[in-house]
């Protein structure tokens, strides 16, 4: 019997993987589409898609300075390793096809690590293939389908099953994760979340995963020191991968929409959104030094703490039931895209919320691989309510919340099927004659 249900488990093992290599063709067919026929990136290089281009010709060149600090450096990195071997920009985008669909793939995995159920795995990968804000974003030289990527398998890898290759599962998963926070700082937000899942999993009884979380917290803050470490070179001071984030913080919690940098060293303005004047921020410092803007946001925080009362409005725009467009929009597609992000928190991110207070009530255990989902998600929530309230953060998250939206359906599914065959009061009656 043993032997036989292990057999099985090898088997259920297989027919997930062939459905994930399905699934991975398809989002890759679809993405070459976008890329090389519909919009082709390497045509428009501008904008913050410029910044990164020519930020990571000047990593190559191995000549910077210290504005190029405020981009994080890790997807600059990622296209200076590409372009070093004397490839162009449509290499680049060839990886970029390859990564989103591996992302896609990698949802498959999750789903069915946690529904158990191959449908529900397959519905999740097809959704995560074609849903169009990640096909769109494979389309720029832009940092959300390698975020995406990365952060979606190192997920997977961290819920592998005991006995499957755990060990190799928590190495790369920290590796990954280490590197998803080079390229977008934020995703360094989901490590002390593992940290807190590993103190719940102690405090319930649960300890087979807590060495794991541990190390993978430890492997992804390994990987991400170089990135920190050469940032810090540059500015001369202790810094992340990227000094933004201190901007995004001030701008995110102030009353306003433009940092204007006032010093001889400037390199420009950050603009979220159209403004005037009077929205104007002139900062004394340079627009690098995060420190200086987390300081200036907390002192004007405390003192005007009516500040805090925009975060849920922030956090209802983030997921996409705002008015913003998906940035930076495309003609022919801003409706879809916009439409796109909507759909997925009504009928993913919403269904799964409402499942957590049944489980709660009925004192259910949530399985590993849900936890982790819901650790990333409270991360991008963290993110869309202190940083950046704007759909586009919700992308490389996408194939998360789908996981999550699946494993929400299929449980009302089945519990659907299951009072459908409960006995009626008439069977009971019946019976007992």
């Amino acid at each position: 019997m043993h032997q036989q249900a292990k057999n099985n488990g090898v088997a259920d093992r297989w027919s997930v993987a062939r459905l994930a290599l399905a699934v991975f063709i398809l989002a890759a067919l679809v993405r070459f589409w976008f890329v090389f026929i519909e919009h082709e990136p390497w045509k428009y290089v501008a904008a913050d898609i410029a910044e990164y281009v020519s930020r990571a010709e000047r990593l190559k060149a191995g000549v910077y300075g210290p504005q190029d600090a405020f981009i994080p450096v890790g997807y600059p990195a990622f296209i200076a390793g590409i372009i070093a071997l004397g490839v162009g920009l449509k290499t680049v985008a060839f990886v970029q096809i390859l990564a989103g669909a591996l992302g896609a793939a990698a949802c498959v995995a999750i789903v069915a690590r946690m529904t158990g159920s191959r449908a529900a795995a397959g519905v999740g990968g097809f959704i995560a293939a074609l849903y169009p804000p990640s096909v769109f974003f494979t389309g720029f030289f832009l940092t959300e389908t390698i975020t995406c990527a990365l952060l979606t398998v190192a997920i997977a890898c961290l819920t592998v099953p005991r006995g499957t290759g755990r060990v190799w599962g928590i190495v790369t998963g920290g590796i990954l994760l280490g590197a998803a926070a080079s390229v977008r700082p934020n995703i360094a937000i989901f490590l002390p979340i593992l940290l807190a899942l590993a103190v719940v999993l102690v405090r319930s009884g649960r300890r087979s995963r807590v060495s794991g979380m541990v190390a993978t917290v430890a492997v992804a803050v390994a990987c991400l020191a170089p990135a920190s470490a050469f940032t810090s070179h540059i500015t001369g001071r202790l810094s992340g991968p990227g000094t933004n984030g201190g901007v995004n913080f001030f701008l995110a919690m102030t009353e306003y929409q433009v940092v204007r940098e006032g010093t001889p060293i400037g390199f420009g303005v950050l603009q979220i959104v159209p403004s005037n004047e009077r929205s104007m921020y002139l900062s004394p410092r340079s627009l690098t030094d995060e420190r200086f803007f987390y300081r200036e946001t907390i002192r004007r925080v405390v003192e005007r703490p009516a500040l805090l009362l925009a975060i849920p409005d922030r956090i209802r725009r983030g997921i996409g039931l705002g008015q913003e467009p998906l940035w930076p929009g495309m003609p022919g597609y801003d409706r879809l895209l916009a439409f796109s992000v909507t759909i997925l928190t009504l009928l993913a991110l919403l269904p799964a919320i409402l499942r957590v207070p049944v489980d709660l009530l009925m004192r259910r255990a949530t399985p590993w691989t849900r936890a982790v989902c819901w650790g990333a998600t409270l991360s991008l929530v963290l993110t869309l309510a202190f940083f950046l309230a704007e759909p586009r953060m919700t992308v490389p998250f996408a194939p998360i919340l789908i996981a999550l939206g699946c494993d929400a359906w299929a449980w009302a599914i089945e519990l659907v099927k299951t009072r459908a065959h409960l006995p009626t009061n008439q069977d009971m009656r019946v019976l007992s004659t």
